[in-house]
């Protein structure tokens, strides 16, 4: 497995990884419309901005993308993380965690904020990541999901 820098080439990868990991890993945690409102809004080109502006990091195998990460160093925040769901528990979506908090450190941030899904919730508190607060991620199409603010303390002042 190899965890890279994505070029804009990948979005369309980025996007089938995206779908899959929504429609079997999320359907215990959001009901169906949900699911199929927030699949609609995963189009390739929706990743170009993330490539281009972003640090978005893709584990690839076999030209198969596995997961994904989107990171937002200005904002100090973690915009994205999916895991195919065939390469669950396999310490993908741990290894691009790591890798964001280590350009953070590198980068002097001493937190870093992310909104999880209610699925990702156990997997960032796992690794240390505290409940802020839980507000609705509007997609672009209006559908309200609920999600959870979180954040990490990287580095003590």
């Amino acid at each position: 497995m190899n965890i890279h820098k994505a070029a804009i080439n990948d979005q369309e990868k980025i996007a089938q990884c995206h779908r899959a990991s929504i429609k079997i890993l999320c359907q215990n945690d959001y009901n169906k419309n949900e699911i199929q409102n927030w699949l609609d809004v995963i189009q390739p080109y929706i990743y170009k901005n993330a490539i281009e502006k972003k640090l978005l990091l893709i584990a690839e195998e076999n030209d198969e993308i596995l997961g994904f990460g989107i990171l937002d160093i200005a904002n100090q925040e973690l915009n994205a993380l999916y895991i195919h769901p065939e390469h669950t528990n396999k310490g993908i979506a741990k290894n691009i965690l790591a890798k964001f908090e280590s350009i953070m450190l590198e980068k002097n941030a001493e937190i870093l904020k992310l909104c999880s899904t209610l699925t990702a919730f156990g997997f960032y508190k796992h690794h240390g990541y505290i409940e802020a607060d839980r507000p609705f991620h509007i997609l672009s199409n209006g559908t309200k999901l609920t999600c959870i603010k979180m954040y990490k303390k990287l580095k003590d002042r």
